[in-house]
């Protein structure tokens, strides 16, 4: 009997709950009618194909400009969603098997030292490692006049910078305003390498 009532309470306490929950959501539904009927705003998706006056500074396959819709640039940051979700489980799958063989191949102090690494980099928030990977990326890399270079490939606190190919050929990065800037191929972000490194160990270990 005693089972039964604290059963009753359960779903009697759930019930109260979604009750309140339901209230709210009609009260600001109610809140949101009466703002859009005195101020005139408009509610739905129509507001995707209005120009969104921002270009997306990341963008992979599609270019991004200002005069682009919400729409549009919706679109872009879906891709670079899929672009990072991707490269970070490609690049988490495999450290996490390089440190899975490395514990088992290697000695039993090597493999000690690394499952309390692997316990350190858990421990830690995934915000930090964001925070950082990025200040790592800014302040340990080179300013763009003395960019790391290999082949047509030039690497600095702004990013990487490599050759591109689209509709009308090869795409080189090239230096200008002196060298201090790069224009032309294809740019990772400091911003992208540090979510994939953030993303990729913490989910490694």
């Amino acid at each position: 009997m005693f089972i039964r009532s604290r059963r009753q309470q359960k779903i009697l306490i759930q019930f109260v709950f979604l009750c309140f929950l339901l209230a709210f959501l009609f009260f600001v539904l109610g809140t949101l009618l009466e703002a859009q009927s005195q101020g005139g705003f408009k509610m739905g998706w129509g507001f995707l194909s209005e120009m969104a006056g921002f270009p997306v500074s990341e963008s992979l396959f599609v270019t991004s400009d200002p005069e682009d819709t919400y729409g549009q640039a919706l679109f872009v940051g879906i891709i670079n969603t899929v672009k990072i979700a991707v490269t970070a489980i490609f690049f988490a799958s495999c450290l996490g098997l390089f440190w899975a063989l490395c514990r088992y191949f290697f000695s039993p102090r090597f493999s000690a030292l690394l499952f309390f690494k692997i316990q350190i980099i858990r421990g830690v928030p995934l915000l930090l490692h964001l925070l950082l990977w990025y200040s790592l990326f800014i302040f340990v890399f080179p300013e763009v006049e003395n960019s790391w270079s290999l082949w047509s490939i030039y690497i600095n606190n702004r990013g990487v910078y490599f050759p591109l190919l689209d509709m009308s050929g090869w795409q080189f990065p090239e230096f200008i305003f002196n060298g201090r800037n790069i224009s032309g191929g294809g740019h990772l972000s400091p911003e992208f390498f540090a979510m994939l490194a953030a993303i990729g160990f913490y989910a490694a270990a």
